[in-house]
């Protein structure tokens, strides 16, 4: 999507906002991994995308890519960057890491189509009450 269509320093910016709001509150948790509350990285994600959008229709695409890899990198690749994180986890033991989750239905793929709806829902509410990007009109 990034490089595709997407505005790439906005791209950028969604991605390192959502990283960092995705570090700070994600937890290690030993014998579990890392958690995180599961509404946090879809509220930034959507809050980044109409910020850097400013309500126009690129929020929801900003939104989907900054809660996605904003998700991935802060939670998961920065803490597991971490050796005391990494130490914690295993305790000490062997242990198997899945970076991004292990289901089909994980938190990543969650935070995207949360944070997409959340956007796309905010910025036509935007569009059409505070007129919100003029240049765009909704048929």
């Amino acid at each position: 999507m990034v490089a595709r269509g997407l505005p790439r320093p906005q791209a950028l910016a969604a991605i390192v906002i959502v990283s960092i709001v995705a570090y700070v509150f994600a937890t290690p948790v030993p014998g579990l991994g890392i958690t995180m509350p599961f509404y946090i990285a879809p509220l930034a994600g959507a809050t980044a995308g109409l910020l850097l959008a400013r309500g126009c229709r690129a929020a929801p695409g900003l939104a989907y890519a900054g809660g996605t890899m904003g998700t991935l990198l802060g939670a998961d690749i920065l803490n597991l960057a971490n050796p005391a994180v990494l130490t914690a986890l295993a305790g000490g033991k062997t242990t198997v890491l899945s970076i991004g989750g292990a289901g089909i239905f994980d938190g990543i793929f969650i935070t995207g189509v949360l944070s997409v709806l959340l956007a796309g829902f905010a910025g036509r509410r935007l569009r059409e009450k505070a007129g919100v990007c003029p240049q765009e009109r909704w048929e």
